[in-house]
């Protein structure tokens, strides 16, 4: 069998957003020739999107020693060390694939990530424009062009690039994602939802469609809505950082009673200890309560066949 056959199906379930159904055909492709350098790549793409970082990084290495002239193979790796956050790294393997080949939409769109990530907030719709020149009918490009300005309140344009994007194609999912967050701001919950559950029928385990879910449950209890904002804050510090948060938070609070308690104002320091107790239980019970819901929503979800 030629190598081409498993790869090219690999190719058409990666264009489905299928990229878990395309690592077998992968591996057949390199087990019929495992000097092939893009089948190396595309494997690295596909199980980093199944969130297996390691073997990703293992393949994306393999394709760089088979092929280290091609541009793609400069690109799994990028995406591999973005996920890492090896922010310098990735930049340098995207810059490696765009001198490569200039027209590399993909890799300008994750140079774009990798200036929103690093805080180069100004070149992130720029890099993600100049993308859209060489990919003019990728639905996903324009949806990550919408996605970035919807972030910066640029609600009208956001909508005409989710609308573009579904004019090429009605089921691209992160068009229909990023259209239900615009019918949120708008306030349409219905209509949010409904998107929402649109993609999640297709794939249960789609973060952003998730995320949506999460962002509507919070639009509509205001307890857990103000618990859903600080666990999103709370989140974007890593292990450590959230750590020292939560202990510095703890020793401040423990000095206030004590200097309440020094300076006589008994009533004062039991009032803090209670609402320090009240914030502990709302932030431990509003965890369960708001997993409890998102199931509970999670289980009108009906996976379309084929999927």
């Amino acid at each position: 069998m030629n190598p081409r056959q498993p790869r090219d199906l690999a190719l058409r379930y990666m264009a489905l957003g299928h990229h878990a159904g395309a690592v077998e055909p992968l591996r057949q492709a390199l087990s019929l020739d495992p000097s092939d350098g893009l089948s190396h790549a595309l494997l690295a793409v596909c199980l980093l999107s199944t969130r297996r970082v390691h073997a990703a990084e293992y393949e994306a290495g393999q394709a760089l020693a088979q092929a280290p002239e091609l541009p793609y193979a400069h690109y799994a790796m990028a995406a591999v060390q973005a996920s890492r956050r090896r922010f310098r790294r990735a930049e340098e393997h995207v810059q490696a694939a765009l001198a490569l080949d200039p027209t590399h939409a993909s890799a300008r769109q994750l140079l774009a990530d990798i200036y929103e990530q690093t805080g180069r907030h100004a070149k992130v719709i720029p890099t993600l424009e100049e993308a859209l020149q060489h990919a003019p009918d990728d639905p996903d490009l324009r949806a990550h062009l919408g996605e970035a300005m919807l972030r910066r309140g640029l609600l009208a344009p956001a909508e005409a690039k989710a609308r573009a994007a579904l004019a090429i194609d009605a089921g691209a999912v992160r068009a229909v994602v990023l259209m239900g967050e615009i019918l949120l701001r708008r306030g349409d919950i219905t209509g949010a939802r409904e998107q929402a559950l649109v993609v999640l029928q297709q794939d249960a385990a789609y973060a952003p469609a998730l995320h949506l879910v999460c962002a509507i449950k919070m639009r509509s209890n205001l307890l857990l809505g103000l618990w859903w904002r600080f666990a999103v804050w709370f989140t974007r510090f890593g292990g450590t950082r959230q750590l020292v948060v939560l202990i510095g938070s703890y020793v401040v609070y423990a000095v206030i009673v004590q200097i309440l308690s020094d300076a006589g104002f008994d009533n004062g320091s039991l009032l803090l200890a209670i609402l320090w107790m009240g914030l502990c239980a709302y932030t431990w019970a509003s965890a369960g309560i708001f997993q409890k819901m998102v199931e509970k929503e999670l289980r009108s979800v009906r996976l379309k066949p084929g999927f």
